[in-house]
């Protein structure tokens, strides 16, 4: 057991979000600029397993945009085969918070990732896992194709309401490699009900039957994270990030009666503005922030024109 936790220690990394926090408060406690280092909500400890002290990765999404719109199928819409009219149906995408289990509605088009303390993370020999996650919604929905033409993609899912023997069980099935996922960690608010974190990454593109919980976020393949562990982590963090900067995110919907939507996203990255409203809950807009400004350094996108 030791061993394994030495060796899961060695390979994962911290998440970006913890890194800016511990490097903008000892650079400067006192500047508002400093929010961007995510105010982390109140957690219990918990007791990671195998993975010990590493820390949680996560996100907190503000913004989106609802693709069904009136009239913003004329940006980008592909008619089913053998079809000559415009789908009886439309999909939407939503902002996801995993620390929180909140989606956020949409705005103006457009939508904005952070990271927080929950959703991923990055794991030495398997990329990063952003935390950023997004959801596509509708009804009527058939399958999906999700193409990114710089970086990656990943699944993620929350086992939740889990016994210790199941979170033992889990481990032993990611030891003997028959854990159908990349990567997973553990936690407990009390060592009694459990829930596990499970990754799984997806390339450049992939195909699959749309279900109404299914999570995607981006993911950098090992052989693009610039992290070397020798340069500034909140340096290295963003440079992971701006491996989204100028990408495009293309989502298909192939609904039940053969018809098809499709929607393309410009991606970019940058300082992105955080407003909090009721009860703390943070809000990350799709907008650069000022000088003054409360920040996180993340992935926002607008529709293609």
């Amino acid at each position: 057991m030791k061993n394994r936790c030495k060796d899961m220690m060695e390979k994962i990394k911290a998440p970006s979000s913890l890194k800016d926090k511990v490097l903008g408060a000892a650079c400067n406690t006192s500047s508002p600029v400093t929010e961007n280092i995510r105010r982390q909500p109140k957690r219990h400890t918990v007791f990671r397993m195998a993975v010990c002290a590493v820390c949680a990765f996560a996100v907190l999404l503000g913004g989106g945009f609802f693709l069904s719109k009136p009239g913003a199928e004329k940006i980008s819409n592909e008619k089913g085969a053998g079809s000559s009219l415009s789908p009886a149906y439309h999909f939407g995408l939503v902002a996801y918070a995993a620390d929180i289990n909140k989606t956020f509605e949409p705005q103006d088009n457009k939508i904005a990732f952070s990271v927080s303390n929950a959703g991923g993370g990055e794991v030495f020999g398997k990329g990063d896992y952003t935390g950023c996650l997004f959801r596509v919604t509708g009804d009527e929905i058939k399958t999906l194709n999700i193409a990114i033409d710089r970086g990656g993609l990943y699944r993620y899912q929350k086992l939740t309401n889990l016994t210790k023997d199941e979170i033992k069980a889990i481990y032993a099935a990611e030891a003997n490699g028959t854990l159908k996922a990349d990567f997973q960690f553990a936690s407990s608010d009390d060592e009694k009900t459990w829930c596990s974190e499970q990754m799984t990454a997806l390339g450049s593109s992939f195909s699959e039957n749309w279900t109404a919980n299914s999570l995607f976020g981006f993911w950098v393949p090992p052989e693009s994270t610039l992290s070397s562990g020798e340069e500034d982590p909140r340096e290295a963090a963003h440079k992971n990030i701006d491996i989204f900067n100028g990408a495009t995110l293309k989502i298909t919907a192939t609904f039940r009666d053969g018809s098809q939507q499709t929607k393309s996203l410009n991606l970019k990255t940058g300082k992105l503005k955080v407003v909090y409203g009721e009860n703390n809950i943070r809000t990350v807009l799709p907008e650069l922030a000022g000088g003054n400004d409360p920040y996180v350094y993340s992935v926002y996108a607008e529709l293609e024109n």
